[in-house]
Parts: C-alpha cells; structure tokens; sequence
C-alpha cells in the first residue's frame, strides 16, 4: 500500500469513529450515566481528526465542516484555523 493510500485509510477510520461517536453523542438519553464519557470521546475523536493532516481537498473540505459546526458554540481557535490553513499549504504545494 502506497503511503498516501495509507493516509487516505488512517483518515477515514478517524472519520468514522468521530461519526460514529457523534451518533452516540446525539443519541444519549438526557439523564445517561456515561454521558460525559461518550461526549469526551466524541471530542477526543475530533480533535485527533483536526490534527490529522488531510490527504486531500475532500477531506480539507470535511474539516472545514467541522470547524463551521464548532464554531456555533464559540469552541473554533486560532490553532484549529491554522491546522486548516496548513493544510491547504501543504496540499497546494
């Protein structure tokens, strides 16, 4: 497997594992015992995510995404817009 078929894979198992948590995460009961545990996972997930370097404009795009969808509740940093912004560099080179 060539590397950048490598990178493509490892990005898309952190992809499904953030979705697949987030399906958790939307779908737990208000009074859940291990609600905070999966909303921290879920979190952890996407932060591993964002500081993955995407493999291609598509996945930049998904990043994009989340940042847009963080940036409802005010949790989008000036780091989180440089990991993009490196992206973008990295990709256009």
């Amino acid at each position: 497997m060539t590397n950048e078929a490598n990178n493509q894979n490892q990005w898309q198992q952190q992809l499904d594992n953030m979705r697949s948590l987030k399906q958790q995460m939307d779908n737990l009961p208000d009074d859940a015992e291990n609600g905070d545990a999966v909303v921290e996972s879920y979190c952890k997930a996407r932060d591993a995510l964002l500081t993955a370097k995407a493999p291609n404009v598509a996945a930049m795009a998904q990043k994009l995404t989340l940042l847009m969808d963080m940036s409802s509740d005010g949790s989008v940093t000036p780091a989180d817009i440089a990991l993009l912004q490196s992206d973008a560099e990295r990709l256009a080179a």
